[in-house]
């Protein structure tokens, strides 16, 4: 008897602390375009079954490229607690020196470049050559709404933006981010196209509004 309870208690310890979690694919992050499998460009996501919907990743701006580009982070499932899908948490890490065990690579590393699908509007000024007319009115617009749909960064005039959550310390890190950093997308998967970059639709939010 004294047996039997043992190995009950035994096998009850197991069962309330796990030596391991089995994680599904889902929780994998795309660190770059190329990761992402093509059967994810497929008009039903590469899932069949009759549906009509692409693929979809979860994401935040990390910036506002021009009026129809963007960069986001990948934000697939995490365990309860986690905060690596935490904006404040991901720009605060990426600040960090590089010589920190806990930094993040900065710039464009280990961020998808989206396209936004359907959508062409006028250059900004880069790589030396002059922006085109209006092409930093299309750019502010895109930051505005992800500033007044998804809690991005207002920049550089102070705010919060959008509700998102914080306090004085969080007010003061988000305005040092790009304009728009920091909001929550949808990407609903279309296409890539010839530079390597993610087409598709972006949601910002919730409740969820088109960019």
């Amino acid at each position: 008897m004294h047996g039997r309870g043992h190995r009950a208690s035994g096998a009850l310890r197991d069962a309330a602390y796990p030596s391991a979690v089995t994680l599904p694919r889902a929780t994998a992050r795309y660190r770059d375009a190329s990761e992402i499998p093509p059967a994810a460009f497929h008009p039903d996501g590469g899932g069949g079954g009759g549906a009509t919907r692409a693929a979809a990743l979860s994401a935040f701006v990390t910036d506002v490229a021009d009026g129809d580009t963007l960069r986001v982070r990948h934000t697939p499932l995490r365990l309860p607690g986690d905060a690596s899908n935490d904006p404040t948490v991901y720009f605060a890490r990426r600040a960090l020196p590089r010589s920190d065990a806990d930094a993040l690579p900065r710039g464009a590393a280990e961020t998808l470049p989206v396209r936004l699908g359907g959508v062409d509007c006028p250059e900004v000024a880069h790589f030396g050559r002059p922006g085109q007319p209006l092409g930093q009115d299309a750019k502010a617009l895109v930051e505005d709404l992800l500033v007044t749909h998804g809690g991005g960064a207002a920049g550089g005039d102070g705010g919060g933006g959008g509700g998102a959550p914080g306090g004085a310390a969080a007010a003061k890190a988000r305005k040092a981010l790009p304009r728009g950093a920091g909001a929550g997308v949808r990407v609903d998967l279309l296409a890539k196209d010839q530079y390597g970059r993610l087409v598709g639709t972006v949601w910002v939010g919730p409740p969820w509004a088109s960019v």
